[in-house]
C-alpha cells in the first residue's frame, strides 16, 4: 500500500504514543477495585482486583467491570459504572512518550496533519497529553467520552469531511484492533497497527480488524509516508 499521499494522520493515544499499560493501568485497576468494593460489591478490594485481572486475562475485549459485578451477583449497572469511572478518572503521574514519538511528529509538521482521537475520560486524556508534552506537536486533539454515540467511526468520518479528504488521504494509527483499526477499515481508511500494550497479543477477528500495516512504533511510518 502506497502511503506517500497521506495528508492526515489520525492517532490513538494509550499504548500507541506511550506505554499506558505499563505505567498507568496497574494503578487504575487498583483504584477501580477499591471503588467497586466501596460501592457494594460483596468482596474485598484485593479479591476484586484479582477478579478484574483474571477477567482481563481471559478476554481482553471484555467489559471488565460488568463481568466482575456479575461474578459477585451484582446486577445494578450503576455499580459497574462506578468501577469504570474510577479506572478512567485517576490522577496522571509523570509519563514519557515511546522513543521517537516526539521526533516523528515533529518531522511530519507541515507535511501531514496530525490529529489525536482518544477515548476515555476527557480531562484524564487531556492531562496525559500535557504530561507527555505532545500538545505542540499535534494539529488537533479530539477527546471522546466512553460509549459516545458512534465512537471513533463518527469522529473519523467527520475529520475526513472537515479536511476535505477521501479515505485514501488519511491513515489511522492505533493499537486496538476492535476500536480504531476496525473504525478505519469500515470507512475505507488505511490503517496501521502499533503492536503492543495490553492488547498486543490479540489477533484480528475478520477483515474489519485486519490492519493494512503493522509496526513496532510510530517512527517506522516515516519512510512509508515518504518522509526522510
Amino acid at each position: 500500500m502506497d502511503l506517500r499521499r497521506v495528508l492526515l494522520l489520525i492517532l490513538d493515544l494509550d499504548d500507541t504514543l506511550f506505554d499506558c499499560a505499563g505505567t498507568l493501568v496497574p494503578a487504575a485497576h487498583r483504584d477501580a477495585a477499591a471503588a467497586l468494593a466501596a460501592a457494594g460489591v460483596p468482596a474485598s478490594a484485593e479479591a476484586i482486583l484479582a477478579a478484574r485481572l483474571e477477567v482481563f486475562a481471559a478476554d481482553a475485549r471484555a467489559d471488565v467491570d460488568a463481568a466482575v459485578c456479575a461474578r459477585y451477583g451484582v446486577t445494578d449497572s450503576r455499580i459497574a459504572e462506578v468501577g469504570r469511572r474510577a479506572f478512567l478518572r485517576r490522577e496522571v503521574p509523570p509519563i514519557e512518550p515511546f522513543p521517537g514519538v516526539r521526533e516523528t511528529l515533529a518531522k511530519l509538521e507541515g507535511r501531514v496533519r496530525r490529529v489525536l482521537v482518544s477515548v476515555g475520560w476527557p480531562e484524564t486524556q487531556r492531562r496525559k497529553v500535557e504530561r507527555l508534552g505532545l500538545g505542540p506537536l499535534l494539529d488537533r486533539t479530539l477527546y471522546l467520552a466512553p460509549k459516545s454515540k458512534g465512537g471513533k467511526e463518527v469522529a473519523f468520518r467527520s475529520l475526513l469531511n472537515t479536511e476535505g479528504l477521501r479515505p485514501a488521504g488519511a491513515l489511522v494509527v492505533g493499537n486496538r484492533l476492535d476500536d480504531e483499526i476496525a473504525a478505519g477499515k469500515r470507512l475505507g481508511i488505511p490503517t496501521a497497527l502499533v503492536r503492543g500494550g495490553e492488547l498486543g497479543a490479540l489477533e484480528p477477528r475478520g477483515p474489519d480488524e485486519t490492519p493494512d500495516v503493522v509496526v513496532a512504533g510510530l517512527p517506522e511510518l516515516l519512510p512509508m509516508l515518504g518522509v526522510a
